[in-house]
């Protein structure tokens, strides 16, 4: 296991983890997306101004971007009822998500059926109808389990997608998202990816706003790596965590919210919600070869703006940090509650 802080990384975020040994695919991958709030309502008012405005030149050059969607996408969106926080949107998001260049969305969340079965349902056919790719959540557990497939340069990537139990895992004849459970990753992994395709694992879970992942977490992510996993990805914390590579395995502990209106729920629980980062990785056939890190703070609407000067040199510095954290199990346990 190498923490991100041994490896050589740069000023401006870069990490190598070895040289290529064949032509390079170039991935961006983003944390915990959600468009309600003030988010929809710019979107409402002021179309012109696009939520990825500040980050679009990183998101269309990539072959390949994959964010986790934690609102669901509806024609109609309503205002519900009762305490419960309800992250619904219309479909103007969707239009914001394809001119970014998303092309994986991952479902497996613990929004994911705010709106429903019938939300969630709608929600997968206007993703599929835009021409991007749904993975992690379904009208039942069978649908839910399919991994999204995309060919990005000469690579074959499957996206799977997996959360925590929390009253929306799928069953038989039930909408949700996948459990993030050791076995039935490896039992996904084992029927649905090919030998030559490259799998990417995104895992929602955790507890929030912590700034160390938990010990079963980490124990899990290495499990995976140690399977052949070359790449995990991890939400949910709504702060960000450290990256290691473990068996020549990039894992993101968390990226943190993206696009996410920081409402005092957040503030009230901690005050980094607004500190965020999105992860540049060049990868070919035989897994991650280098990265970088591109901090951000989300505004005042939700909307990411890319990190400058001082403010950037403390994102990274915060980042590296924690992943240093993670080559210490004693020091884990202890910040960890």
């Amino acid at each position: 296991m190498i923490p991100l802080d041994r490896q050589i990384l740069t000023e401006d975020g870069f990490f190598e983890l070895r040289p290529p040994t064949g032509p390079v695919v170039k991935l961006a991958v983003f944390g915990d997306l959600a468009f309600h709030g003030p988010i929809l309502d710019t979107l409402i008012l002021d179309s012109r101004r696009g939520v990825f405005s500040d980050i679009r030149s990183h998101t269309t050059k990539a072959d390949l971007v994959i964010g986790n969607l934690e609102s669901v996408l509806i024609r109609y969106p309503y205002s519900p009822l009762g305490g419960k926080a309800c992250l619904i949107s219309d479909l103007r998001a969707l239009l914001e998500l394809e001119a970014a260049g998303f092309h994986v969305l991952t479902l497996a969340n613990n929004h994911i059926l705010d709106a429903g079965q019938a939300g969630l349902e709608e929600c997968l056919e206007e993703i599929a109808a835009s021409g991007m790719q749904a993975t992690g959540a379904g009208k039942d557990a069978a649908h839910a389990r399919i991994p999204a497939t995309v060919q990005a340069g000469s690579i074959t990537f499957t996206v799977f997608a997996y959360c925590y139990g929390a009253g929306q895992i799928a069953g038989k004849d039930r909408a949700g998202c996948n459990e993030a459970l050791l076995e039935i990753i490896q039992m996904d992994l084992s029927e649905f990816c090919g030998q030559k395709d490259f799998p990417v694992v995104c895992l929602h879970m955790d507890a929030e706003f912590q700034s160390t992942p938990a010990p079963d977490r980490v124990s899990l992510c290495r499990d995976l790596a140690e399977s052949g996993i070359p790449l995990i990805l991890c939400h949910h914390p709504h702060v960000v965590q450290g990256i290691e590579v473990h068996e020549g395995s990039l894992i993101v502990y968390s990226l943190g919210n993206f696009v996410f209106p920081i409402l005092p729920y957040m503030k009230n629980n901690s005050d980094e919600c607004h500190l965020t980062f999105h992860l540049e990785i060049d990868v070919d056939k035989d897994g991650p070869v280098s990265a970088r890190i591109e901090p951000a703070v989300i505004d005042e609407q939700g909307h990411p703006i890319r990190a400058t000067g001082q403010e950037r040199k403390e994102l990274l510095s915060m980042i590296a940090e924690r992943s240093r954290l993670l080559g210490d199990p004693a020091e884990l346990d202890r910040r960890y509650f």
